[in-house]
């Protein structure tokens, strides 16, 4: 049988082609034809656009197109054509006008492409499947057409014979033509493949995953812009604590009230309690030279003069001794810097330290006009604590009586499909959360069951599947543990990895030492306050779980922190049947 392009018909095509469409499409004997329907011809010459029905490479012979055209009668005086049968705008085409017009076409086309055509005949037939040769027997042809250009019902029972005898004819009429010298053999089935496939379009597109990333940051950014709407509204306020869930806006509302508050003349103290946020606000606001990014121990530190902790500190230095030291050098005005106004990322980890708290309100100053205090805040995000949960909003209040209490209730980060899957993973109601993203955008959660000792060739084919969409750079692994119990860390810890995938999963995982390898990985905690495309988060455990107990704080509170770190596709690995009701396994 022929090769047809494409293979079939669509159910919408008129008789006539159908009729020669069926009878192209059982030829046998002539497999290496190459046959191409309905060709559209944007690219033309003298400006004639066509559509060819039929165009047939015959390997060893030539090229043939044919106009096929279901008319149940035909009258021909001179040029003029009238088609009985037809559609109204096609009964006065003449059909070799059509066919000589896509002839120029798409020999211009392969010319321009580079391929060496002048040597391939190039025939001529016009199909009327729908009636007999007997009126154009009887008829004159005069110099517009041979016989031997016309095909009729007959034919369809042999239609291989009728497109070799419009090749035949076209060819010795051009026997004693001196300038064009025919090849025949030149059309090799190679060649007939190649021009076919150099006419006809065939494309394969697909989102890249930046395009997709690109998508969503429009997406993001548009929405986050709507949320600024409401600086407008308390800009008169000096004291304010924006409160709402992850992804509400809350770090992007700060950032701008910081530049806004900047340009009002004040020097600005911008604070987070997580290292790396203030990294990424740093490249934001660093270059402002009136607004000062510091994380909470960085601070703290700068006020009593110190360039790093001391060796072995623990707990207690970082939440009661230095606070304690920062506190007492403002209060004796021992302090290098003062601000007009200061905002406060992640208020819920700093209001659980109230000391660090005075020690930044002491750093105002108010000889000018009254300070600003702007800050923000997640209580479910309170994973920096120990002992009871406390209320960062009431603290605050105690502490500025006259703050402004803004409530944030719209998710301007995450797919909303994927911020209800958590919600509902998690049992936590989502009913008060708007949603100002577009539902149309591709989210998913995933939860697989794992063990202690396949977790890690568990977590090599997570990664290896989200590679197929995504780039290594939108990936981000997470760790309820610290940087030294984390999967990836116990990964790196083995000197020897005799699995290939675990050794590929190590070249996709950032080494700790040679900062090498494209994915990066942490712990929830040091990653709360950033986002990225994708989330992993490993060794969600009863061991872990039970971790988290002993330093006052929950395995949910982590995973909520965790899972809306993402902005569209999460993945948990599981153990010890938590989540089993969601979770499946990994083939």
């Amino acid at each position: 049988m022929v090769s047809m392009m494409p293979q079939k018909l669509k159910a919408d095509e008129n008789l006539g082609e159908k009729l020669v469409f069926t009878a192209l499409q059982g030829v046998v004997g002539r497999e290496d034809w190459v046959v191409i329907h309905s060709l559209k011809q944007a690219k033309v010459l003298l400006n004639i656009e066509a559509e060819t029905d039929f165009i047939v490479f015959v390997p060893g012979q030539g090229i043939v197109i044919i106009e096929s055209k279901g008319a149940t009668a035909v009258t021909v005086e001179g040029d003029d054509w009238t088609l009985e049968g037809v559609p109204a705008k096609s009964r006065h085409k003449n059909p070799f006008t059509q066919v000589d017009n896509a002839k120029r076409n798409i020999r211009g086309e392969l010319i321009s492409l580079g391929f060496e055509v002048d040597e391939i005949p190039i025939a001529r037939l016009v199909w009327l499947p729908r009636i007999g040769p007997a009126g154009f027997a009887q008829g004159r042809t005069g110099m517009a057409f041979d016989l031997d250009e016309l095909a009729f019902q007959n034919d369809l029972a042999k239609p291989h014979l009728a497109i070799e005898k419009a090749l035949q004819g076209h060819i010795e009429r051009y026997a004693n033509n001196t300038t064009i010298k025919y090849v025949p053999a030149s059309l090799t089935q190679e060649l007939a493949i190649a021009l076919a496939e150099a006419v006809r379009p065939s494309l394969r597109a697909r989102q890249t995953p930046a395009e997709r990333a690109i998508e969503r940051r429009h997406e993001v950014n548009r929405s986050t812009e709507e949320q600024l709407l409401i600086l407008d509204l308390v800009a008169k306020n000096n004291l304010i604590y924006f409160e709402g869930p992850a992804g509400s806006g809350k770090t992007h509302i700060l950032e701008k009230a910081a530049m806004q508050t900047h340009k009002d003349g004040r020097r600005v103290l911008y604070v987070c309690y997580n290292e790396m946020l203030a990294e990424k606000l740093r490249k934001d606001l660093g270059k402002v030279a009136g607004i000062t990014v510091m994380h909470l121990n960085e601070l703290l530190l700068g006020i009593v003069g110190l360039k790093k902790n001391p060796a072995g500190s623990v707990t207690a230095w970082f939440d009661e001794v230095l606070p304690a030291k920062a506190l007492d050098a403002v209060l004796h005005n021992a302090v290098d810097f003062e601000f007009e106004a200061v905002c406060i990322d992640e208020f819920q980890d700093i209001a659980a330290r109230p000391v660090a708290f005075d020690a930044i309100l002491g750093l105002l100053s108010n000889k000018l006009r009254p300070f600003k205090v702007l800050m923000a805040g997640d209580d479910q995000q309170q994973i920096y604590t120990s002992g009871a949960p406390i209320d960062s909003f009431r603290f605050a209040k105690s502490q500025l009586p006259n703050l402004t209490h803004v409530g944030l209730n719209t998710n301007c980060r995450q797919a909303p499909a994927l911020s209800r899957a958590i919600h509902k993973l998690l049992g936590w109601p989502d009913s008060r959360l708007r949603h100002r993203l577009t539902d149309d955008l591709p989210s998913k959660l995933e939860v697989f069951s794992t063990t202690a000792d396949r977790q890690a060739k568990d977590l090599a084919k997570v990664i290896k599947g989200l590679l197929v969409d995504y780039a290594p750079d939108q990936i981000r692994v997470l760790s309820i543990f610290g940087a030294k119990q984390s999967a990836a860390a116990r990964l790196f810890d083995e000197a020897e990895t005799h699995s290939k995938e675990l050794r590929e999963l190590k070249a996709q995982l950032k080494h700790p030492k040679s900062k090498v390898g494209p994915i990066h990985w942490r712990s929830v905690g040091k990653y709360k306050g950033l986002e990225d495309e994708v989330i992993v988060i490993t060794d969600v455990s009863l061991a872990s779980a039970a971790w988290l107990a002993s330093r006052g704080q929950s395995l949910e509170n982590q995973l909520y922190v965790g899972l809306t770190r993402a902005r569209s596709h999460a993945v948990l690995l599981t153990q010890d049947g938590l989540y089993a009701s969601q979770a499946q396994k990994l083939v």
